[in-house]
């Protein structure tokens, strides 16, 4: 990344300016009149075009009659990543419902995408969402909101019997999968002008993690439907319950930042070590495999959670030339 040094020029006797670079004027087509957004990071300021006056960005994707499902929704998400203003998306021939419904498929699971127009051979997407309307911060608290109530709704499952409940958790993970990849594209889009949002994204990643450990437990219950809870050792729920506070914990420091809480929290990974031991060697005697199954699980949420809490201390002393603990 190119630095430039320049000398703040005084204009009317109030009115400070700072002229731009003409290599970054020039290759972002900034001319006279163009918009320029100016966005206040305390020590720093990041200049960006203004979003209305870009060019769009259209992306085409070619696909085959054969193209597997899996090689088109891979393709789709990176372009997505990548981001785009409008993807065209065409057949070789005439393209079959397969191909169509996967498509129709890959904007439901994303944000901010739908499809703008068919024809036989064609399909084109259209990002819809203005990210200015729905930063990274806002996304990072509705993620983690969804994951935090996917684990609670897992301990009611536990001790509810409750199936339907179950099965609702394990579609939920589509959700967070959603916020996921938006806070991927979002962080391709900015980590440019701001380094600091790569914290959000290994936040995001380790979130995505918690749900998936969430729906592996539901998994196991729908695997052993019939005697579950004969099988499921009585300590599981108070060890589930207590990685789900420590992750609540966690994700509240990305607002408060207490490094000294930071630091308490991530010295609870003995603690979780020691839960998921305790319960392993209460149902070793038995070969409760599916108590020791979850238990494994259970416990990767506690330790994803502490993760949490370690990239936001390396997020608050990134930004800080000075710290105590």
């Amino acid at each position: 990344m190119a630095e430039y040094n320049r000398r703040v020029q005084l204009t009317g006797g109030a009115t400070f300016v700072v002229s731009l670079p003409h290599e970054w004027t020039s290759r972002n087509g900034i001319k006279k009149g163009t918009g320029i957004n100016i966005e206040d990071l305390g020590t720093k300021l990041v200049l960006r075009k203004d979003s209305s006056s870009r060019d769009e960005v259209t992306r085409s994707l070619e696909i085959g009659a054969k193209t597997p499902r899996e090689a088109i929704h891979r393709a789709l998400t990176s372009y997505y990543i990548a981001g785009f203003d409008n993807l065209i998306v065409k057949s070789t021939s005439y393209m079959d419902e397969r191909a169509r419904n996967e498509i129709k498929s890959f904007s439901k699971l994303v944000m901010g995408v739908e499809i703008f127009e068919e024809t036989s051979k064609t399909m084109t997407l259209q990002n819809v969402l203005d990210s200015s309307s729905f930063p990274m911060a806002k996304a990072f608290r509705r993620m983690a909101l969804n994951v935090e109530t996917m684990i609670s709704d897992t301990l009611r499952a536990i001790e509810e019997n409750d199936s339907e409940l179950r099965d609702s958790i394990i579609s939920r993970d589509d959700e967070v999968d959603r916020y996921h990849f938006y806070m991927m594209k979002e962080v391709v889009k900015k980590s440019a002008d701001d380094h600091s949002v790569i914290f959000l994204l290994l936040l995001s990643r380790i979130m995505e993690r918690i749900a998936d450990h969430a729906v592996n437990i539901c998994l196991f219950l729908k695997s052993n439907e019939e005697e579950r809870h004969e099988k499921i050792d009585s300590h599981i729920s108070e060890y589930l319950k207590s990685s789900n506070n420590l992750f609540m914990k966690c994700v509240e420091q990305y607002n408060r930042k207490d490094i000294g809480a930071l630091n308490s929290l991530i010295e609870t990974r003995n603690d979780i070590i020691k839960g998921r031991t305790d319960i392993r060697r209460s149902v070793l005697a038995n070969s409760n495999l599916l108590s020791w199954s979850i238990a494994e699980e259970i416990s990767r949420i506690g330790l994803y959670s502490i993760d949490i809490a370690e990239i936001l201390m390396d997020m608050v002393l990134s930004g800080a030339e000075e710290a105590k603990i």
